[in-house]
């Protein structure tokens, strides 16, 4: 099974570039452990949130160029954009996007080992 990484913002939907193996899911949970005078515990669920994340061994300096597009204009617009995953259980939900490091390797502008996370939210302001 392939799958295929969207996001949308107010300038479109943009595909980002093809996955490599692993697509990791992680859930957070939001959670208080009591512990009352009886001893015993419990747990108090507030929320639970996903967080995806990938990393690409290569890219192609245009391909993390765009990538860094739709992390700036998060940032200057206020923001967050839409995570649809094809092939995966997210579709139009808001996420935090977070960018890794853009570590050049060659003359070309060759990137490796970008590292991209996609935490789930509510958009700003909302």
């Amino acid at each position: 099974m392939s799958y295929v990484i969207y996001l949308t913002d107010s300038a479109g939907t943009h595909e980002l570039p093809p996955l490599e193996v692993p697509l990791t899911r992680v859930k957070n949970e939001n959670m208080v452990t009591v512990q009352p005078l009886s001893g015993n515990v419990y747990d108090d669920f507030f929320s639970t949130k996903r967080v995806w994340s990938h990393t690409w061994a290569y890219l192609t300096k245009e391909e993390y160029d765009a990538l860094d597009t739709i992390y700036e204009r998060m940032k200057s617009e206020w923001t967050y954009p839409q995570l649809t995953i094809d092939g995966g259980d997210a579709s139009n939900l808001v996420v935090k996007f977070t960018l890794g490091a853009q570590n050049i390797i060659d003359d070309c502008g060759t990137v490796n080992n970008v590292i991209v996370s996609f935490q789930e939210t509510k958009q700003l302001g909302s």
